[in-house]
Protein backbone atom coordinates (compact mmCIF):
# COMPACT_ATOMS: atom_id res chain seq x y z
CA UNK A 1 0.00 0.00 0.00
CA UNK A 2 0.98 3.30 -0.66
CA UNK A 3 0.47 6.03 1.75
CA UNK A 4 0.57 9.87 1.28
CA UNK A 5 3.09 12.03 3.47
CA UNK A 6 0.51 14.48 4.61
CA UNK A 7 1.31 16.99 7.44
CA UNK A 8 0.12 16.74 10.72
CA UNK A 9 -2.61 19.30 10.64
CA UNK A 10 -4.11 17.24 8.06
CA UNK A 11 -3.88 13.81 9.09
CA UNK A 12 -4.91 14.56 13.54
CA UNK A 13 -8.21 13.30 13.54
CA UNK A 14 -9.37 16.10 16.34
CA UNK A 15 -8.45 19.98 15.98
CA UNK A 16 -7.37 21.90 18.71
CA UNK A 17 -10.18 24.08 20.22
CA UNK A 18 -10.37 27.43 21.35
CA UNK A 19 -12.47 28.72 24.22
CA UNK A 20 -15.65 31.04 22.86
CA UNK A 21 -18.60 33.02 24.27
CA UNK A 22 -22.02 31.61 23.61
CA UNK A 23 -25.23 32.83 24.88
CA UNK A 24 -28.83 31.10 25.73
CA UNK A 25 -31.84 32.69 23.96
CA UNK A 26 -34.98 32.00 24.75
CA UNK A 27 -37.00 34.12 22.78
CA UNK A 28 -35.81 33.27 19.17
CA UNK A 29 -38.13 35.76 18.00
CA UNK A 30 -34.73 38.67 18.53
CA UNK A 31 -32.50 35.81 17.17
CA UNK A 32 -32.17 37.36 13.55
CA UNK A 33 -31.12 40.87 15.31
CA UNK A 34 -29.03 39.49 17.82
CA UNK A 35 -27.29 37.14 14.75
CA UNK A 36 -26.70 40.88 13.04
CA UNK A 37 -25.06 42.69 15.96
CA UNK A 38 -22.81 39.70 17.27
CA UNK A 39 -21.82 38.93 13.47
CA UNK A 40 -21.39 42.79 12.50
CA UNK A 41 -19.07 43.19 16.18
CA UNK A 42 -17.17 39.95 15.72
CA UNK A 43 -16.78 38.69 12.16
CA UNK A 44 -16.92 34.60 12.79
CA UNK A 45 -16.83 33.04 8.63
CA UNK A 46 -17.61 29.62 8.29
CA UNK A 47 -19.02 29.12 11.93
CA UNK A 48 -22.55 28.51 12.44
CA UNK A 49 -23.36 31.13 14.53
CA UNK A 50 -26.86 29.23 15.97
CA UNK A 51 -26.64 25.55 17.21
CA UNK A 52 -29.94 23.30 19.59
CA UNK A 53 -27.75 21.91 22.68
CA UNK A 54 -29.93 20.24 25.33
CA UNK A 55 -33.09 22.08 24.29
CA UNK A 56 -31.20 25.27 24.53
CA UNK A 57 -30.71 27.97 21.40
CA UNK A 58 -27.14 28.94 22.13
CA UNK A 59 -25.71 31.70 19.85
CA UNK A 60 -22.01 31.74 19.42
CA UNK A 61 -20.84 35.46 20.63
CA UNK A 62 -17.02 35.28 19.37
CA UNK A 63 -13.87 33.59 20.24
CA UNK A 64 -12.39 34.57 23.67
CA UNK A 65 -9.55 35.64 21.75
CA UNK A 66 -11.41 38.40 20.35
CA UNK A 67 -12.35 40.02 23.41
CA UNK A 68 -10.02 42.91 24.66
CA UNK A 69 -10.54 41.26 28.47
CA UNK A 70 -8.60 38.93 30.62
CA UNK A 71 -9.47 35.35 31.66
CA UNK A 72 -7.78 34.23 34.25
CA UNK A 73 -9.83 30.57 34.06
CA UNK A 74 -11.35 30.00 30.38
CA UNK A 75 -14.28 27.97 32.76
CA UNK A 76 -16.14 31.39 33.82
CA UNK A 77 -16.31 34.59 31.89
CA UNK A 78 -15.14 37.85 34.13
CA UNK A 79 -18.06 40.41 34.91
CA UNK A 80 -16.39 42.77 32.65
CA UNK A 81 -16.72 40.66 29.56
CA UNK A 82 -20.10 39.40 30.74
CA UNK A 83 -21.46 43.15 30.93
CA UNK A 84 -19.62 44.16 27.61
CA UNK A 85 -21.47 41.23 25.87
CA UNK A 86 -25.02 42.41 28.05
CA UNK A 87 -24.60 45.63 26.87
CA UNK A 88 -23.78 44.82 23.17
CA UNK A 89 -27.02 43.03 22.97
CA UNK A 90 -29.05 44.39 25.12
CA UNK A 91 -30.09 46.65 22.57
CA UNK A 92 -31.97 43.75 21.30
CA UNK A 93 -32.84 41.64 24.06
CA UNK A 94 -33.12 43.16 27.47
CA UNK A 95 -33.81 39.90 28.86
CA UNK A 96 -30.08 38.35 28.70
CA UNK A 97 -28.27 38.35 31.69
CA UNK A 98 -24.27 36.81 32.50
CA UNK A 99 -26.56 33.65 33.64
CA UNK A 100 -27.61 32.81 29.86
CA UNK A 101 -23.80 33.71 28.92
CA UNK A 102 -21.53 30.43 28.67
CA UNK A 103 -18.06 28.90 27.62
CA UNK A 104 -18.11 26.74 24.64
CA UNK A 105 -15.48 25.04 22.72
CA UNK A 106 -14.98 25.84 19.07
CA UNK A 107 -12.47 24.65 16.48
CA UNK A 108 -9.02 27.07 16.59
CA UNK A 109 -9.04 25.94 12.32
CA UNK A 110 -11.77 25.19 9.94
CA UNK A 111 -11.44 21.28 9.38
CA UNK A 112 -9.06 19.75 6.29
CA UNK A 113 -10.96 16.46 6.51
CA UNK A 114 -14.64 15.08 7.11
CA UNK A 115 -13.14 13.25 9.99
CA UNK A 116 -12.16 16.66 11.40
CA UNK A 117 -15.65 17.77 10.89
CA UNK A 118 -16.95 14.94 12.66
CA UNK A 119 -14.78 15.73 15.56
CA UNK A 120 -15.89 19.62 15.89
CA UNK A 121 -17.53 19.98 19.25
CA UNK A 122 -19.04 23.29 17.43
CA UNK A 123 -20.10 23.19 14.09
CA UNK A 124 -18.70 25.25 10.93
CA UNK A 125 -19.34 25.08 7.09
CA UNK A 126 -17.36 22.18 5.48
CA UNK A 127 -16.83 21.35 1.98
CA UNK A 128 -14.96 18.03 1.69
CA UNK A 129 -11.84 18.18 -0.78
CA UNK A 130 -12.46 15.06 -2.31
CA UNK A 131 -8.36 15.04 -3.40
CA UNK A 132 -7.06 14.94 0.27
CA UNK A 133 -10.19 12.68 1.17
CA UNK A 134 -8.50 10.14 -1.95
CA UNK A 135 -4.87 10.71 -0.49
CA UNK A 136 -5.62 9.97 2.81
CA UNK A 137 -7.52 6.76 2.07
CA UNK A 138 -4.96 5.54 -0.31
CA UNK A 139 -7.18 6.05 -3.35
CA UNK A 140 -5.07 8.67 -5.18
CA UNK A 141 -3.04 6.35 -7.03
CA UNK A 142 -4.49 3.56 -9.90
CA UNK A 143 -3.72 0.13 -9.39
CA UNK A 144 -1.38 0.31 -12.37
CA UNK A 145 0.24 3.83 -11.23
CA UNK A 146 1.06 1.81 -7.58
CA UNK A 147 2.16 -0.76 -9.46
CA UNK A 148 4.81 0.79 -11.48
CA UNK A 149 5.67 2.96 -7.82
CA UNK A 150 6.52 0.17 -5.92
CA UNK A 151 8.54 -1.49 -9.15
CA UNK A 152 10.75 2.15 -9.06
CA UNK A 153 11.50 1.66 -5.30
CA UNK A 154 12.59 -2.07 -5.36
CA UNK A 155 14.89 -1.10 -8.28
CA UNK A 156 15.87 2.02 -6.03
CA UNK A 157 16.85 -0.36 -2.86
CA UNK A 158 18.69 -3.26 -4.80
CA UNK A 159 20.62 -0.30 -6.71
CA UNK A 160 21.08 0.94 -3.34
CA UNK A 161 22.40 -2.42 -2.13
CA UNK A 162 24.71 -2.84 -4.94
CA UNK A 163 26.30 0.20 -4.55
CA UNK A 164 26.92 -0.34 -0.92
CA UNK A 165 28.73 -3.72 -1.39
CA UNK A 166 30.83 -2.14 -3.91
CA UNK A 167 31.98 0.78 -2.17
CA UNK A 168 31.57 -1.34 1.01
CA UNK A 169 29.89 1.88 3.06
CA UNK A 170 26.55 3.61 2.84
CA UNK A 171 24.79 4.72 -0.16
CA UNK A 172 21.70 6.84 -0.31
CA UNK A 173 19.72 7.23 -3.24
CA UNK A 174 16.79 9.58 -3.86
CA UNK A 175 14.50 8.72 -6.58
CA UNK A 176 11.73 11.10 -7.40
CA UNK A 177 8.91 8.60 -8.66
CA UNK A 178 6.07 10.26 -11.03
CA UNK A 179 3.52 8.12 -11.28
CA UNK A 180 2.43 9.06 -14.94
CA UNK A 181 5.63 8.31 -16.76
Amino acid sequence: MITAILPDSVVQSELPSVPAVAVGILNKKILSSLIKIVSSNFPLPSYKRVINRDGVCLLLVCKVSQLDFEFSDCSEIPIDAANYIINLLDCADRSISSKDLVIVNVPSRLPFTQRQNAACQWPVSFHPNNVLENKISGMNFKDDEKVTVIQRVASLVNRSKGASMKTESSVNFVMVVNPKT
